[in-house]
């Protein structure tokens, strides 16, 4: 809600204002991913959802919780595949991705 008071201490009508958010997330950080992990975690912003593709193909997905951490279960990768993840939150905006080699 917004309004404005003038020099005198007048107030005007309240007026009621939606902020839309456009900001991205920023992107996700993962800790190392071999070809036995099984969840992938790392950080990312809070309560936006961490999204992990191989390919096409979405392979996991999970929310960042209240202290900034996300874990993912994923099913074990072979050796060499690119990963690609990122974040988005509940406005939708999408950060940049993330590619993490499978060692």
């Amino acid at each position: 809600m917004v309004y404005a008071i003038d020099p005198v201490k007048n107030k005007s009508g309240s007026k009621t204002v939606k902020v839309v958010d456009k900001t991205a997330p920023s992107v996700p950080t993962v800790n190392k991913i071999n070809s036995k992990t099984t969840t992938a975690s790392g950080k990312g912003e809070k309560a936006a959802t961490v999204l992990i593709y191989n390919g096409s193909k979405k392979i996991g997905q999970g929310t960042v919780d209240s202290k900034g951490h996300y874990n993912v279960k994923i099913k074990a990768q072979k050796k060499g595949s690119s990963l690609k993840m990122y974040a988005k939150d509940k406005a939708g905006n999408k950060s940049r991705i993330k590619t993490v080699k499978v060692n």
